[in-house]
């Protein structure tokens, strides 16, 4: 309500300045964005496997090598956890202002196709996007290379676990 008396009419519900007369330009403005973001998350998530693979792979062939941790092994599980975050980030802003997300998540609970979009993917993506961070997080703070190596397997291994569901229930 409050937007509406600062803006007047030249406020939509989404956030999008429009006026009244260029409202045409305002939709399709919308649409070319979220068209863009559909577009990046679609070729984001191949770089978000491949982050996920190499991580995983390299914590697990550390932790069974016995090898040290390295400033290599730190920054493979930074690159993968803002990957992530990027994947996430690009989720989000489709959640909220694309067609299938939040403005449809009560018609979504009827249709499974719908309802996966608009809920379980979203749920999904967070559980893995904190299994990354926890893996992180938990891994910088251990002394032991081999527990560093260990932990940081445990927990990319069940980040790419959920992102591995995402992409077989699609």
């Amino acid at each position: 309500m409050a937007m509406h008396l600062l803006w007047g009419d030249r406020f939509d519900m989404a956030g999008w300045l429009c006026y009244e007369r260029r409202a045409d330009v305002c939709a399709y403005a919308k649409e070319a964005f979220v068209s863009l973001l559909l577009s990046l998350h679609s070729i984001w998530r191949w770089v978000l496997l491949a982050a996920a693979i190499i991580v995983v792979v390299k914590s697990l062939v550390g932790w069974l090598g016995r090898q040290s941790w390295t400033t290599l092994d730190d920054r493979l599980g930074l690159a993968y956890v803002i990957a992530v975050d990027v994947q996430v980030l690009l989720g989000l802003l489709i959640w909220l202002f694309g067609p299938i997300g939040l403005k449809t998540l009560s018609q979504a609970m009827g249709n499974p196709g719908l309802r996966f979009l608009a809920l379980e993917h979203p749920i999904l993506m967070l559980i893995s996007l904190a299994f990354a961070h926890i893996g992180r997080s938990r891994s910088k703070r251990m002394d032991d290379p081999v527990a560093k190596h260990r932990t940081a397997f445990i927990f990319y291994a069940l980040s790419l676990l959920f992102l591995a569901a995402i992409f077989l229930m699609a």
